[in-house]
């Protein structure tokens, strides 16, 4: 079985894989937007779930149960008027070659707030093809604990590969409160390394898929 479905061309020759699968963009959504998101992020935690896995994964391709800590909410209105923007939709067409469409009703908040926290290495599930992840809280932070760390130069390989090396090819991004990372989660691997002590933070995570199948 090969490791991914084949890459439509639209796609391999778009924007976003053109830069290795994922881009940062300052201002994606708007300061307005941007502010309110981050209040309704904050109203949510109170409510978030948390989310412990400790048993390796050995799901090679996408999806699976990577071992995780942290708690996730989901969003709002405010988070929903972002996930259902046209203008949004328009964006991701430019920059990923291909429509996309929400994955599902609602996008969520994630919360890496204690020590530890932290999502092991995996592709995204099936459904999350493209995913807009922005951060809306950031605190301390040295530049390597907490970061997204990416793998660009490694979407041809299995997880079990990419396990055996973590530390090979990983390209850190370390998103400032405001910032938004796009990428492409289902053929992109990636992880969020943990959590240091003194250090949390908040992003809003919203998940697309094909616009018609591939």
């Amino acid at each position: 079985m090969p490791l991914q479905h084949p890459i439509p061309a639209a796609v391999s020759h778009s924007v976003l894989m053109r830069h290795g699968g994922f881009a940062v963009f300052d201002s994606l959504i708007d300061a307005g937007a941007l502010a309110r998101l981050a209040e309704e992020a904050a109203g949510h935690r109170a409510c978030a779930t948390p989310h412990l896995v400790t048993e390796p994964d050995h799901e090679d391709v996408r999806g699976g149960q990577p071992q995780r800590k942290y708690a996730s909410a989901e969003g709002g209105r405010v988070q929903d008027s972002i996930y259902g923007s046209r203008m949004l939709a328009g964006h991701l067409h430019a920059l990923a070659g291909v429509p996309f469409v929400p994955t599902g009703r609602r996008g969520s908040f994630t919360y890496y707030h204690s020590p530890g926290d932290h999502l092991a290495l995996h592709r995204d599930v099936e459904t999350c093809d493209l995913a807009l992840i922005t951060a809306l809280h950031r605190q301390g932070g040295d530049g390597r604990s907490g970061t997204l760390l990416v793998y660009p130069g490694r979407i041809g390989e299995t997880l079990t590969e990419i396990r055996r090396t973590p530390q090979r090819g990983g390209v850190s991004v370390d998103l400032a409160a405001g910032q938004s990372i796009l990428l492409f989660g289902g053929l992109l691997p990636h992880r969020v390394v943990p959590m240091a002590a003194g250090q949390s933070r908040t992003v809003s995570l919203l998940c697309f898929r094909f616009a018609s199948p591939m």
